[in-house]
């Protein structure tokens, strides 16, 4: 998914995300990911990862169809992407991204490090990656890579973890 289009980056600053930088990147995110409607029921959930454990995150999810996503959705599923559909991804990462930038995503960091980390998989898991990844268009992919590049220039994550974040980046770049 090779983007032609011009490159805009986001504004960076040693301390990323200050306030301004979080309102500016949200705004980015937002024009990359127009709103739409949660998925149908039957297109939530990645089949090569089903197993029958996961109907009830499934009726979990289902109750926040009707209403925008939020952090309570957010920490229900961070720790169960792999089992999200490439829909399902379309639909909250933006709502993800944004959770990330907040202070209660800084907070409670353990979301990022969930996203980043499904972000940068291992070999054995890169294909089944690329096709949850697959119906972001070219400037979807664009506007997480930014989101990336950012986190990588923030002290907090730059102690974390920015291998993950720089193979995350280079992944994206990649697909």
């Amino acid at each position: 998914m090779q983007s032609t289009m011009p490159k805009k980056r986001w504004p960076v600053h040693a301390n990323a995300l200050n306030p301004m930088i979080i309102e500016n990147s949200t705004d980015e995110i937002n024009a990359a990911f127009p709103p739409q409607e949660m998925p149908e029921k039957a297109d939530i959930l990645f089949y090569e990862n089903y197993s029958l454990e996961k109907e009830s995150l499934l009726e979990d999810i289902e109750e926040f169809r009707g209403k925008n996503p939020n952090a309570d959705l957010i920490r229900l599923i961070h720790q169960e992407l792999s089992y999200l559909s490439a829909k399902f991804w379309r639909w909250v990462l933006p709502t993800y991204m944004k959770f990330c930038l907040s202070p209660d995503g800084k907070y409670s960091s353990m979301e990022t490090q969930f996203l980043i980390f499904n972000l940068n998989p291992r070999l054995e898991f890169q294909a089944k990656t690329r096709k949850r990844l697959s119906a972001l268009s070219a400037p979807q992919i664009e506007c997480v890579i930014q989101f990336l590049e950012l986190l990588s220039i923030d002290e907090f994550w730059q102690a974390q973890c920015p291998d993950e974040i720089s193979g995350a980046i280079k992944f994206l770049k990649n697909l």
